[in-house]
């Protein structure tokens, strides 16, 4: 099966513990991995250096030799009250896994990112939902990936079920569009779905789409999601593509804080509340374009 994601032998990353390295790097992920260690053992780290940003620093650096403290923060940090942080070792843990030969690794930390998937179920964890099954997809094996690619293909509404399987891809792009048109409001994760799956016969029809889909709710979301997504999994024809959008196409809104004021006149309070909302009146393009400059 046909998957546009590179190759974990052909990442493109920065230089991490298993790739050799000079004295300098050795020391930086040294120290990066003293200060994990500490916050497993609960050290915050304050303002200078949160541990959040020690978990997303591991991923950045691909250091395999943190897996196991990951895995141990991922088993003790609570998914109610810490859901920013899970997101953050999912994140990493997929990129410290990825592409490394020792199959047995990643096996070993699919397991625990399974777990995190399948406790993710409120509305306001799913964010963390999807990061795990990213990173799931990014270490599965073929025969792990297609048994997950099953379950995803499952839950999609008729008749996309059928012609996501059986194609052909012309066909699943003319009803995904004629869809689109009506039935995406009830079915807010379905293109976050369609791009985890990433077929033959699924990606000519979703790359029409988001060439074309307006940047409004309800899709507004899902489309950040997946430039989120596609950065993951180093997919650059769809980051390029929807980078270029954001850059081009006029923002809908202005606000602040605490409200927003649309093209159209109205005012929503609250905005911030609007990315935990399973159907956005707003989303933020203007944070959504500081996303790869950070």
């Amino acid at each position: 099966m046909t998957n546009w994601w590179l190759p974990s032998g052909k990442r493109l990353s920065r230089h991490g513990d298993r790739r050799g390295g000079t004295t300098s790097e050795a020391a930086r992920a040294q120290a990066v991995l003293a200060r994990l260690e500490r916050g497993l053992h609960g050290e915050e780290g304050g303002k200078l250096w949160p541990l959040n940003r020690v978990i997303w620093r591991v991923g950045e650096l691909k250091l395999h030799s943190a897996i196991p403290l990951l895995i141990q923060l991922l088993h003790q940090t609570p998914l109610a009250t810490e859901p920013m942080r899970n997101y953050c070792l999912a994140w990493a843990l997929g990129n410290c896994s990825a592409g490394d030969e020792r199959a047995g690794d990643e096996r070993a930390t699919i397991a625990p990112l399974e777990d995190l998937y399948h406790r993710c179920q409120g509305s306001d964890l799913q964010h963390v939902r999807r990061m795990a099954l990213a990173a799931i997809l990014k270490l599965a094996d073929p025969e792990q990936a297609e048994q997950w690619r099953s379950q995803l293909t499952q839950a999609l509404p008729e008749p996309l079920r059928t012609l996501a399987i059986q194609g052909p891809a012309p066909a699943f792009g003319a009803v995904l569009e004629a869809h689109l048109q009506t039935d995406l409001a009830q079915q807010p994760h379905l293109l976050d779905t369609l791009y985890h799956l990433n077929t033959e016969h699924i990606r000519p029809g979703l790359m029409a789409v988001l060439r074309t889909i307006p940047f409004r709710p309800p899709y507004f979301q899902s489309l950040r999601h997946i430039f989120k997504l596609a950065e993951y999994h180093l997919d650059g024809e769809v980051f390029g593509l929807l980078a270029h959008r954001f850059e081009e196409e006029e923002n809908g809104y202005r606000g602040n804080r605490w409200a927003i004021s649309t093209a159209e006149g109205k005012y929503i309070p609250r905005y911030h509340n609007q990315r935990f909302n399973s159907q956005p009146r707003s989303g933020s393009m203007t944070k959504t374009l500081s996303f790869p400059r950070h």
